[in-house]
């Protein structure tokens, strides 16, 4: 089942679909949103969703009923859903679960039971974070341009000196489908296949972040997942923050 909304108040500008199975019951999320206005669509085929334009998607992660997770991964390969962030909502802890999440394409994973304005709250970051495509095929986010066709990038209208190897990073993170994006991809599609080596990667991003220090996001890390690229930052990073170790920043290999 697919529940579409139209939202107001804050959130009157944007539109969110929600997608889970039959038997789940989505009180804890809908009525917190339902408070901004909303219409239910029953729409058990996709038929039509791909002339429609979402601003964020709400999955409902759950292990005894697949149909969330199975209809997120057909609407994300539709065109128009290849950059709408997506946030995971389970009734499970596991912290298998929550990786199997990002790896899927979740922006942010919530775990029942939750606080009502979180919600609303990390909606509102997560659209905020969304990146856009142009009519000329460039990717906007932030105050940050990538043009493909040139392979260039402008931050504030202002070119960024990028070597190859920077920029096809930088376009991995910003034109991936997910949000989170696992170093050994950035690997297979910067390197190829089988070349994966501790510390190459690092130096990039060392030299890519000093690049781009203009751009009003951060490349951030997700503990034992990827690398992901943030305008707003969700309580969740800030949780990871306080969970995971301190890193010193890694230091330019000679």
């Amino acid at each position: 089942m697919v529940i579409y909304m139209t939202s107001s108040m804050k959130l009157k500008d944007y539109k969110i679909l929600f997608l889970h199975g039959k038997t789940q019951l989505l009180t804890d999320i809908y009525h917190p949103l339902k408070a901004h206005s909303a219409s239910l669509t029953d729409l058990t085929i996709f038929e039509g969703l791909d002339h429609q334009n979402f601003d964020l998607l709400i999955v409902d992660y759950s292990i005894s009923d697949m149909t969330g997770i199975l209809l997120y991964k057909k609407i994300s390969e539709l065109t128009n859903y290849g950059l709408v962030p997506a946030i995971f909502i389970a009734d499970t802890k596991s912290y298998d679960h929550r990786l199997n999440a990002f790896e899927i394409g979740a922006a942010d994973f919530i775990n029942r039971p939750f606080e009502s304005h979180d919600l609303v709250k990390k909606c509102l970051l997560h659209i905020k974070n969304r990146r856009r495509i142009a009519e000329d095929e460039s990717i906007h986010i932030g105050n940050l341009i990538l043009f493909p066709r040139s392979q260039t990038v402008t931050i504030n209208g202002e070119p960024a000196p990028l070597t190859q190897l920077e920029y096809k990073i930088l376009y991995c993170l910003v034109s991936n489908p997910r949000q989170v994006v696992s170093r050994s991809e950035i690997y297979a599609k910067v390197w190829g296949p089988g070349h994966s080596r501790s510390g190459r990667l690092d130096t990039q991003l060392y030299n890519l972040k000093k690049k781009i220090s203009k751009f009003t996001g951060k490349i951030k890390s997700v503990n034992k997942v990827g690398l992901r690229i943030l305008i707003a930052e969700s309580t969740f990073s800030q949780e990871q923050k306080k969970q995971a170790p301190q890193l010193s920043t890694p230091q330019p290999h000679p």
